[in-house]
């Protein structure tokens, strides 16, 4: 991490807005007045209209919507704007597994076989180009409301409100689907001049919505998230407010808990094919109704991560088994027993883990498969995929989030393919956090002052800060084992919590008592209806880090040279001893390497050291190590891939049916003369 310029607090998160803080504008400001008019669209006119002559002569409308929970809640708000206005409507929402995503042929027949008099769209149908020509030439009209980029000839739609297309005259892009479809449903009921118009319970979904589609929170996008979060558990539906209150811990619900909480338990539903108590929670008044859907969603959610579960477990299997695969550059698994929608979570899951682009793929329908591939940040996915179109059905997405369908015959060359795809890791774990925090700031004004510039999410992240020379006490796993938490000393003696989710592999870099500098949020913790300070950890490194780094760098520097073990402890003012190798260092890492690499990781050298001087008990330098994994690459057990001087992927090798012994290689040999290893 990177400290930034900036100081104060109040110049961060001015600069975090993009505000002169000379110019006085305070972006908090903003509200639903500043939201673009709905008729700003540009074919907002003719679809109202349309809408208009349909809704007067009681004709009935199809509301087309999508599984996830963007799609949910765009379908949830046109369905109870028709049933306040008394309109014939019905809904379908297409089964992730069989129909895929938005329109196909088998739901168009099905439409055309008891036609509406009108289709409107939501979160979908701006790529539907055969379909809505099929509907078209049987005389149902389409109001297409979407927000995914729009191919080069678009469907004939009585209107597309979309702020996508190219010549579209809304001036913010990058709206949601259930943003659009709000703007449709609020310039009907402006033109209506309803009298009643449920205004605030549509904003906590398109708050929802928006925050679960991950768009980016600037603009038009923070302003409708801001509104939609006030008074979130009064204003909401009655089904989406039992759940809320039934995962709250007592907090304000914020975008974290639309994102982390609510979201995916909506989509949950559509990942298994069970999306009625999804839109019975979005659209029943009665509460034991809702209160069951809530329920019922709960339950999906748990299966969901039980199959999550399971199939990690088999993804590692897999990887542990072929050491080789967890070293190509884009990591491809697949199984005919997987479910395909849960492999996207997975990914994400290995993603993580591996830091590198991981693709999963399963059967879907038709002998299919279908594959969800995710990405740390700064990789562009479409732009690999796009490379090996020849290779896919159809893909699309996202830069770090994608997906494709393709053939199981096509799956074996599609692997080897992006095994050598060029990707840039080396900026893709990089984060620079704004401004060092200092421990007389630790506080709840603190706390609150960061919360007036929410709501936080995508593109307007929580700024990250710098807690320098805090000291660790009793870190420990929590809940299922990937995080962590910790009691945090500061200067003052006083004691802070904080918490680190899926980050349980940092407490193999960390002791308690150990002083450390830690980068995070500040925010506050709701327990049993008590409030207190927390720090949520997103990195930490020893107080030290940066000299013993800097140190490594200078006696790898004089390695390089070809000066011996002893005229570089000369040279450096150091003992032999910190910089040769012993046989128990030597067998003590051999069993941490067979330990924590069956699967191949991207991981910094002196993170590496810091790791397993945890696990085994010892103080080896940077420098020591990496003589180790000189010797270990050379016979042959272990895979290594330098990204950078500090960087690299490791993984053990394949077993050959004969390994050269350790003493019997030319390294150990070049080492013992050098007086760095002991001589056999």
């Amino acid at each position: 991490m990177q400290r930034a310029e900036k100081e104060s607090l109040e110049e961060v998160f001015y600069a975090l807005e993009g505000v002169d803080l000379e110019q006085g504008i305070d972006p908090r400001e903003s509200t639903l007045s500043d939201v673009p008019d709905p008729f700003s669209f540009r074919d907002m006119r003719k679809a109202v209209d349309f809408s208009k002559k349909i809704i007067a002569a009681q004709g009935s409308i199809l509301i087309y919507g999508d599984y996830d929970a963007d799609g949910l809640t765009s379908t949830a708000i046109l369905a109870r704007f028709f049933r306040q206005l008394g309109v014939d409507y019905r809904i379908i929402i297409p089964d992730r597994l069989d129909d895929g995503y938005g329109l196909s042929m088998e739901t168009i027949e099905k439409i055309i076989a008891d036609p509406p008099e009108l289709v409107v769209t939501v979160d979908c149908g701006i790529s539907a180009l055969a379909e809505i020509s099929l509907l078209k030439e049987h005389g149902i009209p389409c109001i297409i409301t979407d927000h995914h980029q729009c191919p080069e000839q678009l469907p004939p739609a009585v209107a597309i409100i979309n702020p996508q297309c190219p010549d579209e005259t809304y001036p913010f892009p990058d709206l949601a689907g259930v943003a659009v479809a709000f703007n449709y449903v609020w310039a009907l009921a402006t033109d209506l001049a309803l009298e009643e118009f449920e205004g605030q319970t549509y904003l906590t979904l398109v708050a929802l919505g928006t925050v679960a589609d991950a768009m980016p929170l600037h603009g038009v996008n923070r302003i409708l998230v801001r509104e939609g979060l006030k008074d979130f558990l009064e204003l909401a539906p009655i089904g989406l407010s039992v759940l809320a209150k039934d995962l709250s811990t007592g907090a304000v619900p914020d975008s974290r808990f639309l994102g982390f909480s609510l979201a995916p338990r909506l989509n949950a539903a559509g990942r298994l094919s069970r999306i009625e108590p999804a839109l019975s929670l979005l659209l029943s008044d009665d509460i034991a109704e809702a209160t069951e859907a809530a329920n019922e969603l709960n339950n999906l959610n748990l299966e969901r991560r039980r199959i999550e579960a399971e199939i990690l477990a088999e993804a590692e299997e897999i990887l542990a088994a072929d050491s080789e695969l967890a070293t190509d550059n884009i990591v491809v698994l697949s199984a005919a027993d997987w479910h395909p929608g849960v492999i996207g979570i997975v990914a994400t899951r290995l993603m993580e883990k591996l830091q590198k682009p991981v693709v999963m793929l399963a059967p879907g329908s038709n002998g299919v498969y279908r594959a969800s591939a995710r990405a740390p940040e700064g990789v562009d996915l479409v732009k690999i995929l796009a490379k090996q179109s020849q290779y896919l059905d159809a893909f699309g997405g996202h830069c770090s989030a994608a997906g494709f369908t393709t053939t199981e015959e096509q799956i074996a060359k599609l692997r080897l393919a992006l095994a050598e795809a060029e990707i840039d890791l080396l900026n893709s774990t990089q984060k620079e956090f704004l401004c060092a925090l200092e421990h007389t700031e630790v506080s709840a004004n603190t706390v609150e002052f960061i919360e007036s510039f929410g709501p936080y999410g995508q593109e307007h992240e929580e700024p990250v800060f710098e807690l320098d020379d805090v000291e660790i006490l009793s870190p420990n796993r929590i809940g299922d084992g990937r995080h962590f938490a910790c009691n945090i000393r500061l200067k003052d003696s006083s004691i802070l919590r904080g918490i680190a989710f899926v980050r349980s592999e940092a407490l193999k870099l960390i002791r308690h008592g150990e002083r450390v500098n830690i980068y995070g949020n500040l925010r506050f913790n709701y327990f049993r209806g008590r409030r207190s300070l927390q720090f949520q950890i997103v990195d930490i490194v020893p107080a030290n880090d940066a000299q013993l780094y800097a140190a490594y760098l200078v006696q790898e520097g004089a390695y390089l040279e070809g000066l011996n073990c002893q005229e570089i402890a000369s040279k450096l003012s150091l003992k032999a001893s910190d910089l040769s190798l012993t046989a128990q260092a030597i067998k003590d890492f051999y069993h941490f390497l067979t330990a924590e690499f069956s699967i191949a990781k991207l991981v910094d050298l002196d993170r590496l050291t810091r790791a397993f001087n945890h696990y085994s008990h010892s103080a080896i330098s940077i420098f020591t190590v990496r003589r180790m994994l000189e010797l270990f690459l050379t016979q042959g057990f272990i895979s290594l891939q330098e990204l950078s001087k500090r960087r690299i992927i490791l993984g053990l090798a394949p077993s050959p049916e004969e390994r050269v012994k350790l003493a019997e290689t030319k390294t150990w040999k070049r080492l013992s003369e050098q007086g760095f290893a002991p001589t056999v």
